[in-house]
């Protein structure tokens, strides 16, 4: 994790840590934007994208599901 003033004073670094995997800039000690490899963007793209085809699946609304919920309140 990065606060954001130092993200704007030294992106070489951020570049750096993005290249082991996905940073969180910081805004008043609140995630607010993540920085990463565009690499990385794309297979968490092409991931997203598989579990959408997945979903959409000709026939999927013709399975029936039974969930039984444990309703303690």
């Amino acid at each position: 994790m990065a606060g954001h003033d130092e993200f704007d004073r030294d992106p070489e670094r951020a570049k750096e840590a993005a290249s082991e995997g996905p940073v969180i800039i910081m805004e008043e000690d609140q995630p607010s934007y993540v920085f990463m490899t565009y690499s990385h963007f794309e297979r968490l793209r092409a991931k997203a994208r598989s579990l959408i085809d997945r979903l959409s699946m000709p026939g999927l609304s013709d399975i029936e599901l039974d969930v039984d919920r444990d309703r303690k309140g």
